[in-house]
C-alpha cells in the first residue's frame, strides 16, 4: 500500500473490511477524484472533498492518489517494454447448442441414467456448472416458487470448496416454474438427507461433465460442453419471445448489451419474424 504523502488536505477514509469491490473515478487532471465502494448495502461514491471516517480497517484518498501514479508510471514502463511483441490470438470455442428435436433425446437418455433432474434444471434455468453445483436445500423455497443463488463451487490448489460468485449480478432470485419445482421435489426425495441438491454418492457436490459426455453418446448426440447447456437455455428462451433484458437477469449478466452480443444468432431470427410480420401488416394496409 503506497505511502501517505505529507501534504495538508482533508483525507478520505473508507473501511474496506466491508467491502466487496472498491476503484478509483479520475478527474480531469487523471488523478483520483472520487472512489466507488461495492459492499453487501449496494454501490457507495466518496469524493475527495468529503470525509467518511467508518472506523476500522482503511485507506486514505491520498494513498488512492499515490497508487494511482505509481501504476501509472509502470503502466508506461510496461507499454514501452512490450512494443513490438506480438500478442497471442484468444481462441474461442465455438458455441453449441441442442435443438429441440436433440432435447428430447437427451433427457429421456439423462432419465435413464438416472441424472435426469441435474440436466432438467439446468436446461430450466441456464446456470453456470458452479452455480448449479453450488445449490443448498436451503436456497430453494418450494412454498413460494423461487431458488437464490448464492454461491459457487469451484476448485481452487485442487480441492473442490465452496467459493463466492464472480460479480455481483451473479447474486439473484428465480421464480421456478410449476414443472421444475416438480422436478426438484422428486431430487429431494432421492438424496435424503444430504443439504446439497445435487451430490455425489460420496456426499459431496458431483461433477457432471464426465456424466453428459456419458449421456450424450449413448443418445447418439454430438459433444457438447456443459456450457452449451447455459447457451441453450438461452437461445431457446430468446427464439421463443422471452425479452433480452429478461434473459440476461436470469444469466446473472452484467448488461443486457452483452446477452445480445453473445446470443445475436437468436435475436437475428426474432429480427426476421419481425420483418415478416411487419411486411404482412403493411399488405394489409395497402
Amino acid at each position: 500500500r503506497p505511502s501517505i504523502n505529507g501534504r495538508n488536505e482533508k483525507i478520505v477514509v473508507i473501511l474496506l473490511s466491508a467491502c466487496t469491490w472498491w476503484a478509483c473515478d479520475k478527474g480531469d487532471d487523471g488523478a483520483p477524484s472520487s472512489i466507488v465502494l461495492t459492499g453487501g448495502s449496494g454501490d457507495q461514491t466518496i469524493y475527495a472533498d468529503e470525509t467518511s471516517v467508518n472506523g476500522g480497517q482503511g485507506i486514505a484518498f491520498e494513498a488512492a492518489e499515490a497508487w494511482y501514479a505509481e501504476v501509472s508510471e509502470v503502466e508506461t514502463e510496461s507499454k514501452k517494454q512490450a512494443e513490438g511483441c506480438a500478442l497471442p490470438k484468444l481462441e474461442h470455442k465455438e458455441m453449441k447448442t441442442l435443438p429441440i428435436e436433440q432435447l428430447t433425446s437427451f433427457l429421456r437418455e439423462a432419465r435413464d441414467s438416472g441424472v435426469f433432474e441435474m440436466y432438467y434444471v439446468e436446461l430450466a434455468t441456464g446456470f453456470r456448472r458452479g452455480q448449479l453445483l453450488g445449490l443448498k436445500w436451503e436456497d430453494i423455497d418450494f412454498e413460494h416458487g423461487n431458488l437464490r443463488v448464492k454461491r459457487q463451487i469451484a476448485r481452487i490448489d485442487g480441492e473442490v470448496v465452496e467459493a463466492p460468485l464472480k460479480t455481483k449480478n451473479a447474486y439473484r432470485t428465480l421464480p421456478l416454474a410449476g414443472d421444475t419445482v416438480d422436478v426438484l421435489k422428486q431430487q429431494k426425495k432421492k438424496v435424503g438427507s444430504s443439504p446439497w441438491v445435487f451430490p455425489s454418492p460420496t456426499g459431496g457436490p458431483i461433477s457432471p461433465d464426465s456424466l453428459l459426455h456419458q449421456v450424450l453418446k449413448r443418445a447418439g448426440l454430438p459433444r457438447v460442453r456443459f456450457h452449451d447447456l447455459r447457451h441453450t437455455f438461452a437461445t431457446t428462451a430468446l427464439q421463443n419471445g422471452v425479452d433480452v433484458k429478461t434473459v440476461s437477469s436470469m444469466l446473472g449478466h452484467f448488461d443486457a448489451g452483452f446477452t445480445l452480443r453473445t446470443y445475436t444468432h437468436a435475436t437475428r431470427q426474432k429480427q426476421d419474424e419481425a420483418t415478416q410480420t411487419m411486411g404482412s401488416f403493411m399488405e394489409q394496409v395497402m
